[in-house]
């Protein structure tokens, strides 16, 4: 549990970011309104993962809506989340809410044969 060292109190966050890795607009749209029932209807955006397989979503709520680190990982589950990425975001093993990490992209060149002719 993320406590607030300086007021003893459970830290309220404010920014939900959901990979749905699949191209529905009904789960996309699904998964939207689920966000702003849950007041995440602050500067809410969305785009097509870089691999063109999914959605990636971000939405922000006022500050006095936020929701505590469970409550947010429930939030993610309900709105059909990257099942992988919410499990190590509960373990906390890395940074809470990753959503681009960096892909090297390898590019390989291919050498023209030459025949060479007597």
């Amino acid at each position: 549990m993320e406590k607030n060292t300086e007021y003893g109190q459970e830290i309220k966050h404010t920014m939900a970011s959901i990979d749905l890795d699949w191209l529905d607009e009904s789960e996309l749209s699904l998964s939207l309104k689920l966000l702003e029932k849950n007041g995440f209807d602050q500067h809410v955006w969305f785009d097509l993962s870089p691999g063109s397989k999914g959605y990636h979503l971000t939405a922000w709520c006022k500050p006095k809506d936020g929701l505590t680190f469970k409550q947010l990982l429930c939030l993610r589950r309900i709105c059909h989340d990257d099942y992988y990425r919410v499990i190590l975001d509960a373990m906390g093993e890395r940074q809470i809410g990753v959503l681009f990490d960096f892909k090297e992209k390898k590019v390989i060149k291919k050498r023209k044969k030459k025949w060479l002719k007597n």
